[in-house]
């Protein structure tokens, strides 16, 4: 009877998630790949606030190399590559 009543989780999206994710800069061949205990969706957005803000930041390496070269941000190029299920272990 208990497993009718609760029945499964809903899987949380991909982009909810932590894990290993894949930044590519759309104008020339630079890439960096990360590691992140935060959500992809959230890391996403805080390079592209750094990116935007045209603040030198400490948290963005990838936001300073696209300032620095004048290239664009493009939200379409972070990838996750790898979701971890358990961060923390």
């Amino acid at each position: 009877m208990g497993s009718v009543i609760r029945g499964p989780k809903d899987p949380l999206p991909a982009l909810e998630k932590c894990g290993v994710y894949k930044l590519v800069c759309p104008e020339c061949p630079a890439i960096y790949i990360v590691e992140t205990g935060r959500s992809f969706e959230r890391r996403f957005s805080e390079h592209q606030v750094a990116y935007v803000s045209r603040l030198k930041s400490r948290n963005s390496a990838f936001a300073e190399h696209l300032i620095e070269s004048g290239h664009t941000f493009d939200l379409g190029k972070c990838k996750p590559l790898h979701v971890e299920t358990a961060y923390r272990k």
